[in-house]
């Protein structure tokens, strides 16, 4: 249960959360079109939304549900995160998943679903915090130690070594 309003915010689509999608994209626009670093966290941005928009398909726990649907269930369907625009679907969608599957497995679809998100994620937050912290400490993106937030949404303009020097791996 500890793990679900974290991975929730990861996915969700609501205006303040689907943070992992919101960081590749601030990313990417302070890369140049070619860096091998845009495509990596491309590559695994497309495999992160892919997972949640694909039919969970478990060798215990086959069904039509998407992996967003199937993480909602539980984190709506069980009432550990409420929403007042999420009414009975996830409920539902938990019911169903518990009488077509025994409850183990479809615990281990949950926990199985998290895992391979989690795994999406971690081939990309090193990056993401390299760069990040390159652009923060070594160019001179923030006054004091605070990063600024108009500072990740607005583009840079390159200051010698042209735009692969805001990218350094």
């Amino acid at each position: 249960m500890a793990v679900m309003l974290p991975f929730r915010q990861l996915y969700s689509k609501g205006s303040a959360d689907d943070l992992f999608n919101r960081c590749c994209k601030i990313h990417s626009r302070h890369c140049p079109e070619g860096h091998h670093a845009v495509w990596w966290v491309a590559y695994y941005k497309t495999q992160f939304n892919e997972l949640l928009e694909q039919p969970v398909e478990l060798p215990w726990c086959k069904t039509d549900v998407p992996g967003r649907r199937y993480l909602d269930a539980f984190a709506y369907g069980t009432r550990a995160v409420h929403a007042s625009a999420k009414k009975s679907a996830p409920a539902n969608d938990l019911n169903d998943l518990w009488t077509a599957h025994p409850r183990a497995m479809v615990m281990m679809g949950y926990h199985s679903i998290l895992k391979r998100l989690l795994g999406h994620l971690s081939m990309v937050m090193p990056i993401l915090t390299q760069n990040v912290t390159h652009w923060v400490n070594d160019l001179g993106w923030a006054d004091g130690g605070a990063l600024r937030g108009r500072d990740l949404f607005a583009p840079r303009v390159s200051r010698g070594g042209g735009w692969h020097a805001y990218c350094q791996l």
